[in-house]
């Protein structure tokens, strides 16, 4: 019904200005082509020809169609009947305002899924391949250094030259510890990022238990996929 909205207070503002009453003028203007809307207009229009307060018949007709929109533009031509002012132009005006208000919520409604978008492929997919390619590394740098005499190194760097400005060593983070420090960081990374998503797609940071708990299964999944592929074809040895 808000879609069609704007058209039919154009008509209805086009036959007020040709001289119709206000009933005759919402009784004409629903056309079949607004579908459930146009039924109400005609209820209406006949309460009002029959002799019910036209100010009351609109706020009626409010109560049938569930729309903020609607309801504020009935709200405003009751209220400009009873001060006298000019209907047509205060539905013009209202017609353009629904449309321009349209336009913004579409724009606002794709930055918003722009902003989603990022969040769920940095936190829920890109994340988890960061994690699980480094844990791989470690592994495969503790692997390398097991089967390494260091002794080398240590009498290279003695030399002096440009192995001395270096130094060797095994790495001192395990694999078994990064793999849980990786599990835990995705999970914080995933919670705090379905309780952004929640907070800018409908106001209410409560919503995140439908948000977080589908991130952190998509990522920790992604996590052991993409490490388990990765042993799987390069091997830790």
């Amino acid at each position: 019904m808000e879609e069609v909205l704007p058209d039919l207070l154009v008509l209805v503002a086009s036959n007020i200005r040709s001289g119709q009453t206000i009933d005759k003028a919402l009784f004409f203007a629903a056309r079949d082509e607004f579908g459930e809307l146009s039924v109400d207009v005609r209820k209406t229009a006949m309460k009002i020809y029959s002799g019910t307060d036209i100010g009351h018949a609109l706020l009626q007709l409010t109560n049938r169609v569930k729309s903020f929109s609607f309801k504020r533009t009935m709200k405003m031509l009751a209220e400009g009947l009873k001060s006298g002012g000019n209907i047509a132009v205060l539905l013009d005006e209202s017609a353009s305002d629904i449309r321009s208000t349209k336009i913004l919520l579409k724009e606002i409604a794709t930055s918003v899924q722009m902003m989603i978008m990022f969040i769920f492929i940095a936190g829920v997919l890109a994340s988890p391949a960061m994690f699980a390619i480094s844990n791989y590394l470690i592994v495969k740098m503790s692997s390398m250094w097991s089967g390494v005499d260091s002794s080398a190194f240590e009498g290279a760097s003695a030399g002096g030259g440009l192995m001395s400005a270096l130094e060797f060593g095994e790495t001192s983070i395990s694999p078994a510890f990064f793999d849980m420090f990786s599990i835990w960081c995705i999970l914080i990374t995933t919670i705090f990022g379905g309780m952004i998503v929640s907070q800018i797609k409908t106001g209410n940071i409560k919503d995140a238990v439908k948000y977080s708990p589908l991130f952190s299964v998509i990522a920790i999944g992604i996590y052991l996929a993409i490490k388990y592929v990765l042993f799987q074809l390069l091997g830790a040895a």
